[in-house]
């Protein structure tokens, strides 16, 4: 399991708008110099980056995923996103 970083953006009244009128999302942006993408979130925008140095967890027998995480998130750790925004 690799955590990843990224930024959800509140709504955005006139995304929500256009997706409500148009029936469809935003296509996602990537830029591949930079390495990050940018994508529509329900009504707002999930700016993420790809990351080079991901952080694995559980990756061992000593140390199992727990049974009960599921659609969780990880603690924020938003200075490894500041080389890549």
């Amino acid at each position: 399991v690799m955590s990843h970083q990224y930024i959800l953006f509140e709504e955005i009244p006139e995304l929500a708008a256009w997706s409500k009128e148009q029936g469809k999302k935003l296509p996602l942006l990537r830029d591949v110099d930079t390495s990050y993408y940018l994508r529509q979130e329900k009504n707002g925008m999930n700016l993420g980056p790809y990351e080079r140095n991901c952080r694995a967890h559980w990756v061992g027998h000593n140390d199992p995923m727990p049974d009960d995480f599921s659609f969780q998130l990880f603690p924020d750790d938003l200075d490894r996103l500041e080389d890549y925004l």
